[in-house]
């Protein structure tokens, strides 16, 4: 429930700022591909010191990057 909650609020942020980019370790953010960010590859660091490489993400939020 909170992950949807912050996940939600850093996206409404995005959107009214035009642009996002996400390095995550979280395997559940690695999903973000689904919701049309443009996958850039990983992390050299395990700079969250997780066990995890972080990989990172962009979108634009251009009209026609936007998912149905």
């Amino acid at each position: 429930m909170v992950h949807a909650q912050v996940l939600r609020d850093i996206l409404g942020q995005a959107v009214r700022a035009g642009h996002l980019v996400v390095s995550t370790a979280s395997p559940d953010y690695h999903a973000l591909h689904t919701l049309s960010f443009r996958p850039h590859g990983g992390i050299r660091d395990d700079v969250y010191r997780c066990g995890r490489r972080p990989e990172v993400y962009s979108h634009d939020f251009g009209a026609a990057g936007l998912p149905g």
